[in-house]
């Protein structure tokens, strides 16, 4: 799945390809103007909380991209393939970043697993969102099903 995800959105939505890691299996970036975005897709860990994947996520972002809160910030949208099925989750239980606070902004959360399971949650800031998330939740809707 990892790797139709980079070929869905890759050039197309983010032009950048970054090198993929243990931790990332595809690492992408997009500039517009000033702001940049990233979208991450790796493997759900059912053995971690996921808060505990989401802070492991944005370390290796910030590493990665050399994020600077104030200065260079990015934001974020995370996508986690799971093998087996998800339980115990809904939409409600992804949180995203609610301020601009952070180096690496959370501004979207995916989770796919079997069974066309796709639960999401993208940030809204006076209902706009950032960074392509309607064309991303789209592809990753249809690659879902």
């Amino acid at each position: 799945m990892h790797e139709t995800i980079k070929k869905e959105l890759h050039p197309s939505l983010y032009p950048i390809l970054l090198p993929s890691s243990d931790i990332l299996k595809v690492c992408m970036v997009r500039k517009k103007g000033l702001a940049r975005y990233c979208l991450v897709s790796t493997n759900y860990d059912a053995s971690l909380t996921l808060e505990e994947q989401i802070k492991i996520i944005r370390k290796e972002v910030f590493r990665i991209t050399k994020a600077c809160w104030a200065i260079r910030e990015i934001g974020l949208y995370i996508v986690l393939i799971s093998d087996s099925k998800i339980r115990n989750l809904s939409d409600s239980d992804l949180q995203t970043d609610s301020s601009g606070f952070h180096a690496v902004i959370v501004q979207g959360i995916h989770i796919i697993g079997p069974g066309n399971k796709h639960i999401y949650k993208h940030s809204k800031w006076l209902n706009h969102t950032f960074g392509g998330a309607s064309q991303i939740s789209d592809t990753l809707r249809t690659l879902s099903a």
